[in-house]
C-alpha cells in the first residue's frame, strides 16, 4: 500500500473563491483582490496557514520565494510559472538580469550594447538596478485603462519605467493610488508636466511595450527580440548621459540632438544621475532624446554614431553608411 504524499504543502487547502486573473496583473493586485472576497488585505491571506511573507504591499511584485510561489500555487490553481510571471523576477533572465545585486548590475546589462558611442567605451559612470526605481512601483497607472476597467487593477508594466505613456490609449502615466478590486484615485494630474505626449515617445513606448509584453519589438524594418529592445534602449538612455555636446561629429549630433527635444542638454549633475534616480519630467527628457536617437539611427544622413546596434535597427541604412566609410566620409564603423 503506498503511502500518502507528505511535505510542507500537503494539507493546504485551496481558497473556494479566487477571481481569474486579469491581462497583466501584478501579484500584489490579484492577492488585494482575492483578500476582499474574504474580507482580508492581501498580505493577511499569506498569515492564514503558509509560509509567512517577508515582503507585502508592491513589494511582493519583485522576487517572491519559491515557497510561497508554490503555496499560493496550491491555494489557487494557478501554475507557480504563472505566478512567477506576475511578478519582476519572471522577466529573468530575458528582460531584466536580476531584481537585486549583484545580479541586476547595469554595467552587465548594456554590456556590448551600444548605439551611439563604441562597445568599449565605458559609458556607465553610476552603480544602479536597470530599470528599477522602487519610488515609482506601485505609484503609476493609465487612468483610462482604469476607467474601462470592470475592477480596477494595477498592472505589473506600469511598475517600472521603461515605458512613461498608455500604448494603448496614448497618454500619460499618472501618480494614481489604485485599491484593487475596489477604487482608485489620481494622486498628480501632471506628473510630466505637461498634457499630451509627443508622437515619437507614443512610438517609442508602443514597441517597448511590445518588447516587454510579447518578447518582441515590432519596428519599421524588422523584429528585434524583446530582450534585445530594452537592452538597447536601456544603453541609449546612458549613452545620452555620456556623451557631452562639443565640437566632433558626435558631438554636434548630441547638440542638435537636444536642442530638438527643447530642453538645454543635461548638467554635470544630472548626468551623473542614474536614470532610475531622476525625477519624472527628467526622465521624460532622456526617454524623449532616447526616442528620436532611435528613429535618426535608421537615416543613412546621420553619420555620427559608431554604434555596433545599428544594423539592427536598419541593415540596409547601415550598409549604405558603410560604404561612405570606406570612401572616406564619415566617422568610423566598427566592423
Amino acid at each position: 500500500m503506498t503511502a500518502p504524499p507528505s511535505g510542507p504543502f500537503t494539507a493546504v487547502r485551496p481558497w473556494p473563491v479566487v477571481p481569474p486573473l486579469r491581462p497583466g496583473e501584478c501579484l500584489s493586485s490579484w492577492l488585494a483582490r482575492i483578500g476582499r472576497e474574504y474580507g482580508l488585505a492581501g498580505e493577511q491571506l499569506l498569515g492564514s496557514d503558509g509560509p509567512a511573507a517577508t515582503e507585502t504591499g508592491v513589494a511582493l511584485d519583485e522576487a517572491p520565494p519559491d515557497e510561497l510561489v508554490a503555496w499560493l500555487a496550491r491555494k489557487t490553481g494557478q501554475a507557480p510559472r504563472r505566478i512567477r510571471a506576475m511578478t519582476l523576477s519572471g522577466h529573468v533572465p530575458f528582460l531584466l538580469n536580476g531584481v537585486t545585486p549583484p545580479a541586476a548590475c547595469l554595467v552587465a546589462y548594456v554590456a556590448g550594447t551600444r548605439l551611439i558611442t563604441r562597445p568599449a567605451e565605458p559609458i556607465v559612470k553610476t552603480k544602479t538596478l536597470p530599470w528599477i526605481d522602487r519610488t515609482w512601483m506601485g505609484q503609476w497607472a493609465c487612468r483610462a485603462c482604469l476607467e474601462a476597467d470592470e475592477a480596477p487593477y494595477r498592472r505589473l508594466s506600469w511598475h517600472l519605467p521603461w515605458t512613461l505613456t498608455c500604448p494603448v490609449h496614448g497618454i500619460f502615466l499618472t501618480r494614481a493610488l489604485v485599491l484593487p478590486g475596489r477604487t482608485w484615485s489620481v494622486i498628480e494630474e501632471r506628473p510630466f508636466g505637461r498634457a499630451t505626449p509627443e508622437a515619437d515617445l507614443l512610438r517609442l513606448d508602443r514597441t517597448t511595450h511590445q518588447a516587454v509584453t510579447r518578447g518582441v519589438a515590432e519596428t519599421p524594418t524588422g523584429r528585434i527580440a524583446g530582450e534585445t529592445w530594452v537592452r538597447l534602449l536601456r544603453a541609449v538612455i546612458e549613452e545620452l548621459a555620456y556623451v557631452v555636446p562639443d565640437g566632433s561629429p558626435r558631438g554636434a549630433g548630441i547638440a542638435e540632438l537636444w536642442a530638438d527635444v527643447g530642453v538645454t542638454p543635461p548638467s554635470a549633475r544630472e548626468r551623473a544621475c542614474p536614470y532610475e534616480a531622476l525625477p519624472p519630467r527628467f526622465k521624460l527628457r532622456r526617454m524623449r532624446a532616447a526616442a528620436l536617437v532611435l528613429e535618426r539611427a535608421r537615416s543613412v544622413l546621420t553619420d555620427w554614431m559608431d554604434g555596433n546596434a545599428l544594423p539592427w535597427l536598419d541593415p540596409e541604412a547601415d550598409a549604405v553608411r558603410r560604404g561612405l566609410t570606406r570612401q572616406g566620409a564619415g566617422s568610423v564603423w566598427p566592423a
